[in-house]
């Protein structure tokens, strides 16, 4: 497989070293066709991912849509959980949309109650409590991260829907017909998002991590192809995917199922920090 095949691709990791913006129907300074243009709404999207707890100290650009690939705790536990909520209500973007990733451990309650090496490392004082300790636990950093802070629910915010959380789920963007227009004064079409936290593991140790095989396959064959924007913590393999030490570290099952099957508009990943950056080949706009 070859760098080159890969529709669009950005790896997003540590986030003052890697913010990238997407604007179409620019795409990284390259004009595309008009074609291609045409088929691509005029949404401008910023990527970030593997911020693990930390919050730049110059603001991040404005866009229409916030992604986040997941990792934006170190192992998750529940300060982590109330510090991103608040973080990702305090930006401007009109809709935020993320993932977990393997170090959101308690996001992953089947994982977390498994009380895997992992859990026992970071989470001692359950090592001999009852599962219901553990699956509260879990459903409270869940809660926590996917509904409004007591400081939005005193503004009378109690369905914040601007801030998403997808878990093998899709989503619709839909634009306000007043704002979001294209040049020609038509309103943008919506966009649908699909996200999903798993990334391949040998150890499957951390959260939704699963290795190389059916069921980590099934995960992938779940993306749908109505998808315009495809989230996943993993990358595929041999995009963006190398380590400090060489390794390709992502997934082949992903790589066939995104480039065969799926073939978004964009692929948004982090996971492997190294790995950051943006790839823009052989758009496959169907």
């Amino acid at each position: 497989m070859r760098h080159s095949d890969h529709p669009l691709a950005v790896c997003v990791a540590l986030l003052l070293r890697i913010l990238i913006i997407l604007n179409y129907p620019f795409v990284f300074g390259f004009s595309l066709s008009s074609s291609l243009a045409s088929k691509i709404p005029g949404w401008k999207i910023v990527c970030i991912s593997d911020t693990h707890n930390f919050t730049p100290a110059n603001p991040i650009p404005d866009g229409d849509i916030l992604i986040h690939a997941g990792d934006f705790s170190n192992v998750g536990y529940l300060d982590e959980m109330h510090s991103f909520r608040d973080f990702l209500e305090k930006l401007p973007h009109r809709h935020k949309v993320f993932i977990a990733g393997n170090h959101d451990l308690p996001l992953d309650e089947e994982k977390f109650l498994k009380r895997s090496s992992i859990v026992r490392r970071y989470y001692p004082q359950f090592i001999g409590a009852p599962d219901n300790y553990l699956s509260i636990y879990s459903q409270q950093c869940i809660a926590t991260v996917t509904k409004p802070t007591a400081a939005r629910v005193a503004q009378g915010i109690k369905d914040d829907q601007s801030i998403i959380y997808l878990e093998d789920t899709s989503c619709d963007i839909k634009p306000l017909s007043e704002v979001d227009l294209l040049d020609d004064g038509r309103p943008m079409p919506p966009l649908r998002i699909y996200g999903s936290p798993w990334s391949m593991s040998v150890s499957n140790n951390w959260a939704f991590s699963l290795p190389c095989g059916a069921e980590l396959k099934s995960k992938w064959s779940a993306i749908p192809t109505d998808a315009d924007i495809v989230i996943t913590h993993s990358p595929p393999a041999g995009i963006l995917d190398q380590s400090l030490d060489g390794n390709e570290c992502g997934c082949p099952l992903l790589y066939d199922e995104i480039m065969n099957r799926v073939k978004p508009r964009l692929h948004v990943f982090g996971h492997i920090h190294e790995g950051y950056g943006k790839l823009r080949k052989c758009l496959m706009l169907i």
